[in-house]
């Protein structure tokens, strides 16, 4: 039960990060919004290293930088995806790829979810195609294909970053694998914005935002490590995978946005499938 809280904790985190920073995009380009985020995360969690003290295995680095590439990775591959594809179906894929992987790492790792626990997952699985999904995306002009690879790649990037700070943390302490990986995502995003010629800058007005996104992003990753110490990884990461749906009722309670009866079902069927393993881990 305590690993469920905690992957919840997670997807509140990530999801309430990703609605403050899509309200600091809203008056700039995606780019610039991702780098200053991770630039406060790697900064607060930087702040709390003299908690653990140094790192005991350079095993620990080594996971958290492979997580730190594919996050960086998979953020650049997620964003370029929502830009020329249809969102609805980047979304969905990314999203669904976010949980399976993992999941499947759990698996080939010798994880054996019970038949209750399968029953939730697959919830939780349906909950985040109806969740992330969209009906008809009027306007959008390109094909229902465009940016599926794109979602693909952003999806198994951060299904690998799931699994890869996971992994440190079970070799040493919770907060270096997060640290190093929040470091090698913002150099690869940096290094992005600079070949690209795209300026870093942000103004006052956007501070709020910006440093809120990159706390909650931080604490959701550490959130994430410890749940994985507490229950299986390939429940937590689907559990966590939920993201979307903070962001979707923060957008409805703060900006007004309506709801799909489509969306309303992925919440009940979330809700069906966190239940179900819940009691799975009692």
């Amino acid at each position: 039960m305590t690993a469920i809280a905690l992957a919840l904790t997670t997807a509140v985190g990530f999801g309430a990060g990703d609605f403050l920073a899509g309200m600091a995009a809203r008056r700039h380009t995606a780019l610039p919004v991702a780098v200053a985020v991770q630039a406060v995360s790697l900064f607060l969690l930087l702040a709390a290293t003299p908690l653990v003290g140094l790192p005991t295995d350079g095993r620990e680095l080594a996971w958290g930088g492979l997580a730190g590439l594919a996050l960086g990775a998979g953020t650049v591959a997620y964003f370029r995806g929502l830009a020329h594809g249809r969102m609805g179906v980047v979304a969905t894929v990314t999203a669904v790829l976010t949980a399976v992987a993992p999941l499947l790492f759990g698996l080939a790792s010798g994880e054996r979810p019970t038949a209750l626990a399968w029953g939730g997952i697959a919830a939780v699985l349906a909950a985040l195609v109806l969740i992330t999904g969209t009906e008809g995306e009027a306007g959008r002009d390109a094909p229902a294909t465009a940016g599926l690879v794109d979602g693909a790649v952003g999806g198994i990037g951060f299904g690998i970053f799931v699994v890869g700070v996971s992994e440190g943390a079970a070799i040493g302490s919770a907060l270096w694998p997060v640290a190093t990986a929040a470091g090698v995502a913002l150099a690869v995003l940096g290094a992005i914005a600079l070949v690209l010629g795209v300026p870093v800058r942000l103004g006052r007005a956007d501070a709020p935002t910006v440093v809120g996104a990159g706390a909650l992003g931080a604490l959701a990753s550490l959130a994430l490590v410890a749940a994985t110490r507490y229950g299986l990884l390939g429940i937590v990461a689907v559990v966590a995978a939920l993201s979307p749906a903070p962001t979707m009722l923060l957008a409805r309670a703060f900006l007004g946005e309506q709801l799909s009866a489509r969306q309303l079902a992925g919440i009940g069927c979330a809700l069906v499938g966190i239940a179900a393993l819940t009691l799975a881990t009692v």
